[in-house]
């Protein structure tokens, strides 16, 4: 009976053990579903590290820019643009470190405590199911062994592998709750992850509607704003245009004219006059010596003095010239003659000044009376410490003048018209306030003529290529006209272009030139004679160059003395004619020395 009890036994551990091993194959399956079916939710910790990193980079390039805006605001004037920049620089820094704050954020409370927390439950339930694995297996091993030696085995080996059997049921159950386990709590905290973001999910939802909400109050608010705006604009429009209706330019400039107008015994500049160590009576020197030395500075006044005196007569033939021919030059012309004129009025005024005082101080060591002159009662002393200084007030009617000579110039209608003014003098001006002209190397200059030449060169052979005849009108004129011979060579796109480069060759060689540097640039070039005789000198060989006639019955010689002729006009003018004169006035002056 025992033996049938224990086969029956072992039957009861096998019908027993059954269905555990298949409930225990259906709940790894169903695990392993479940791993599957969560990734979608293990993605979620995926894109928090993406937003971090999206938040740190945004942060970077917020910083990089702020840096180089505030580096350009370094060299700039301080103003008003300037400083919204400031704070638009100063938000920017803001802004990246907030941006740079959150992307920490994410880093060291989001993603490494999700990632510590799924490291560990993936380590525990990997080594739970590998033991699950392993006993299931043995446990089969050892089941089918019992069934396939059953015939064959005594009821000793059989109680022994029943024994085997129970044991490795037990430990395969144990193994099997552990497992279990496991994934309940991974089941657990996925419910509480996902209850976190549902909460999380709810706050966001909550801020947004209180944004969106805040947005619409704002533009509530700016749209009140600028409707307020717009009617205090349009009554400020209102008023400006009521004040601006009121203006009389007339009478303002009229009252103007008399508010700063004073006359000339009242506007009254002082001037410092040279004072010189033989001019103290209190000094060791005698007064024979004194007299020696005071001559010659005398002398070099009374120089100074016709030189200035020549110099005035000059300028009032010009300004007579101006008066006499209008189309001779323009108001800008005449307003700097004025200038001149004044300029070299108180040059004068000054050299005599400086004059009567050396003369009185003569005549007092040589015991005659005192030279009179008209500002004998302008010059005054002062003491500063040790020394003493002597200046005279001299009258400058000049600010009366120059205050008059805009307003002569307005009309009732508020605008200046324009006097006329020839061409050449316009380009000089342009000429003149374009320093890059004069500063210009002369490779510079040949590097221009020779890209327009070839410029101009293809593109007439491209013209040519395309059958375009440049020169169509010539004959259409030579027909039409009532004097062919007027039309000819010179009248060419081509030959115009010619002059143009010989001109630009040629003040690019006399700017260059020593002669140039040796002439304008030095002494003599700031000085007025020097300039005058310039002036007319270049005047006269421009209206001999009129003679020079270009033989035109030649095509390429015409071009070739063309270009010639058109770089030898600035050529003299600018460098040959101002170097002549300067060796002419070299002489004078060491004469005069």
């Amino acid at each position: 009976m025992s033996t049938p009890k224990k086969i029956a036994l072992g039957e009861n551990c096998f019908l027993w053990t059954k269905n555990p091993v298949k409930h225990q194959q259906h709940v790894s399956k169903t695990t392993e579903d479940i791993c599957q079916k969560s990734c979608a939710w293990t993605c979620a910790p995926q894109i928090c590290p993406l937003r971090a990193n999206l938040e740190i980079s945004y942060a970077k390039g917020l910083q990089k820019l702020a840096i180089k805006l505030s580096k350009a605001l370094q060299n700039t004037k301080k103003n008003c643009l300037s400083s919204a920049w400031a704070w638009a620089s100063e938000g920017m820094k803001s802004t990246a470190e907030l941006h740079q704050k959150l992307g920490k954020a994410i880093e060291l409370e989001a993603i490494k405590p999700t990632y510590q927390v799924l490291s560990i439950q993936e380590k525990k339930r990997k080594s739970a199911k590998k033991k699950l694995m392993v006993s299931t297996k043995k446990h089969e091993a050892l089941f089918h062994l019992i069934e396939s030696s059953k015939q064959s085995m005594t009821e000793k080996e059989k109680q022994k592998l029943l024994n085997k059997l129970k044991k490795s049921t037990k430990k395969l159950e144990k193994e099997d709750e552990n497992y279990y386990q496991k994934n309940m709590a991974g089941y657990s905290t996925r419910l509480k992850w996902e209850n976190t973001l549902e909460n999380c999910y709810q706050s966001i939802l909550e801020l947004e509607k209180e944004r969106i909400q805040l947005l619409c109050s704002n533009l509530n608010q700016y749209s009140q704003h600028i409707s307020l705006y717009g009617q205090t604009l349009t009554t400020c429009h209102t008023q400006i245009h009521c004040a601006i209706s009121k203006i009389d330019v007339e009478k303002d400039i009229q009252a103007l004219i008399e508010e700063v107008a004073i006359s000339p015994s009242e506007n009254k500049s002082d001037f410092l006059l040279t004072d010189y160590f033989e001019e103290d009576p209190s000094n060791v020197m005698d007064k024979e010596r004194r007299k020696s030395l005071i001559k010659p500075k005398l002398s070099r006044l009374q120089r100074d003095i016709e030189k200035a005196s020549r110099d005035k007569e000059g300028l009032e033939r010009i300004l007579n010239a101006y008066n006499n021919n209008s189309s001779f030059s323009d108001a800008k012309s005449q307003k700097d003659t004025a200038a001149l004129m004044d300029e070299n009025n108180l040059k004068l005024d000054l050299l005599q000044a400086n004059s009567y005082k050396l003369s009185s101080v003569l005549a007092e060591l040589e015991k005659r009376p005192k030279p009179s002159h008209p500002c004998s009662n302008s010059i005054f002393k002062w003491k500063e410490k040790e020394h003493t200084h002597s200046y005279v007030k001299i009258s400058r009617p000049f600010l009366m003048k120059r205050l008059e000579n805009p307003v002569s110039r307005v009309p009732s209608g508020g605008q200046s018209n324009p006097s006329s003014s020839s061409p050449g003098m316009l380009v000089a001006e342009a000429f003149e306030h374009t320093p890059g002209i004069q500063t210009a190397s002369l490779s510079t200059y040949l590097k221009t003529n020779l890209f327009l030449f070839l410029f101009a060169y293809g593109f007439y052979l491209l013209l040519r290529l395309l059958d375009i005849d440049l020169l169509w009108s010539v004959p259409i004129a030579k027909k039409w006209c009532a004097n062919p011979d007027w039309i000819h060579i010179d009248t060419t796109p081509f030959a115009g272009l010619v002059r143009n480069l010989g001109v630009l060759f040629g003040l690019g060689f006399a700017i260059n030139s020593e002669m140039f540097l040796m002439s304008c640039k030095g002494e003599n070039g700031y000085k007025l004679n020097f300039r005058l005789l310039c002036t007319m000198t270049s005047l006269t060989t421009l209206q001999l160059y009129h003679f020079i006639k270009i033989p035109t019955h030649k095509e390429h010689l015409f071009y070739v003395l063309s270009f010639c002729k058109s770089a030898s006009i600035p050529l003299t003018v600018v460098a040959l004619v101002p170097y002549c004169i300067h060796m002419f006035m070299k002489p004078s002056e060491k004469k005069m020395k």
